[in-house]
């Protein structure tokens, strides 16, 4: 079964406030290293990002940007305790997405027990969305973290790092499967 919500509440089901670009985030002083840094202990930003575990098993068909689907669903992914995030389509050489930055990117939300697409904004406008757990749930944060422009990322966010109180339409109790095409990064 196909449930969506009309993509204007869906902004308002991931972020309680949308802010525009946040001109006064700091820029980062470095660039991202070839090992994890340690200098943000909520942001492990991996030299490879390829996905390990269950997210190697998310099927993600489709070209960046364009309409696309998730496919061979299957129930490894109910055992995830911990947001996985993969790299399915490396993005340009730009600013990294840390906490505080503003990320553009269409995405979509999936059942994670079914497959069922919960909500997209592919086929409509991108959202922006402030890299802040206080407004966002972390496993959301987490998957779209360390990303860079024109990136596509694909997550898998266990119940306990989802939303608090599902919004209505949302699975209770069962993973969502996130995926992102990062358009914009500001600091």
């Amino acid at each position: 079964m196909r449930r969506s919500i009309p993509p204007v509440l869906a902004i308002a089901l991931l972020a309680t406030a949308l802010t525009g670009c946040a001109a006064s985030a700091p820029e980062p002083t470095a660039a991202p290293t070839a090992a994890p840094t340690e200098s943000t202990p909520d942001l492990d930003c991996p030299a490879t990002d390829e996905g390990t575990g269950e997210i190697a098993l998310l099927v993600v068909q489709g070209g960046f940007g364009d309409d696309f689907m998730v496919a061979d669903i299957s129930t490894v992914y109910l055992d995830v305790t911990e947001t996985q995030r993969s790299v399915r389509i490396p993005g340009d050489d730009g600013p990294l997405a840390l906490p505080g930055s503003t990320v553009t990117a269409d995405y979509a939300i999936f059942d994670g027990a079914t497959g069922a697409e919960i909500v997209t904004t592919f086929g409509g406008l991108p959202e922006e969305f402030v890299l802040d757990d206080t407004q966002l749930p972390v496993g959301i944060v987490k998957v779209l973290s360390c990303s860079t422009p024109n990136t596509r990322v694909a997550g898998i966010i266990p119940a306990s790092e989802g939303f608090e109180t599902p919004p209505e339409g949302f699975p209770t109790g069962v993973p969502l499967l996130f995926v992102a095409d990062i358009r914009t990064v500001s600091e």
